[in-house]
């Protein structure tokens, strides 16, 4: 992963472990303060996942009641994740921690 700033200052290069087997969405929120890419995975184990946009602290934040999760975007102001399950088909949301579902 690799992010900076628009007119390409502060570079910076992070590394995580994927891990993921049919990841179907991603989300980011760049702004100070939060700085988190989400993303869901439809694998052996459904879930959306999020880590810091310097690739670290990586962690699950829903994986219970979702089984084919997709259509992610994310409220910045509301600081919240929206997203769809295709295979229960609903939609829900949470907090960028998971919490609030």
């Amino acid at each position: 992963m690799e992010v900076s700033r628009r007119d390409g200052s502060g570079r910076t290069v992070g590394s995580f472990s994927t891990r993921t087997y049919h990841s179907q969405e991603d989300s980011i929120d760049p702004f100070e303060g939060a700085r988190w890419l989400f993303w869901t995975d439809w694998g052996e184990n459904p879930r959306i996942e999020r880590v810091s946009m310097s690739g670290q602290n990586r962690s699950v934040i829903i994986r219970a009641k979702i089984f084919g999760p997709n259509g992610l975007t994310v409220d910045i102001l509301n600081k919240r994740i929206y997203f769809a399950d295709s295979k229960l088909d609903y939609i829900d949301f949470c907090n960028y921690d998971g919490t609030g579902q």
